[in-house]
C-alpha cells in the first residue's frame, strides 16, 4: 500500500506539480483502495473465506502487478529528491 500511495502520489504530481496536494491524493486513493479491498475480501455472513494472511499475499501480488502494468519496471524519482532516483546502496 505505500508503494502504492507513492506512485499515485507522483502521478497527480506530475498533473499538478503541489507535494502537499500529491501526497494528500495519494493517502486519500491509498485510503479509497484499501477500503475497497477490505470490503471485497470480508464477503458474507455464513461465508469460507482464505485466511487472512493467504488473503493480504493474494491482495499485494495483485497490487505489485498492477502497479508494474500502469507504471512500468523502472525507477522513478521522486519531486522531493529532484530529477534522479534515489539510491541507497543496491536499492533504488
Amino acid at each position: 500500500m505505500v508503494m502504492l500511495g507513492a506512485l499515485c502520489a507522483i502521478s497527480l504530481y506530475h498533473l499538478y506539480p503541489s507535494l502537499p496536494l500529491a501526497f494528500a491524493g495519494g493517502v486519500a486513493l491509498v485510503t479509497v483502495v484499501g477500503l475497497l479491498l477490505e470490503r471485497l475480501a470480508s464477503g458474507r455472513p455464513g461465508t469460507s473465506l482464505p485466511s487472512p494472511s493467504s488473503s493480504s499475499r493474494g491482495r499485494a501480488v495483485f497490487i505489485k502487478g498492477l502497479a508494474m502494468i500502469l507504471w512500468a519496471r523502472r525507477p522513478t524519482p521522486y519531486p522531493l529528491y529532484g530529477q534522479h532516483a534515489l539510491h541507497l546502496g543496491p536499492a533504488t
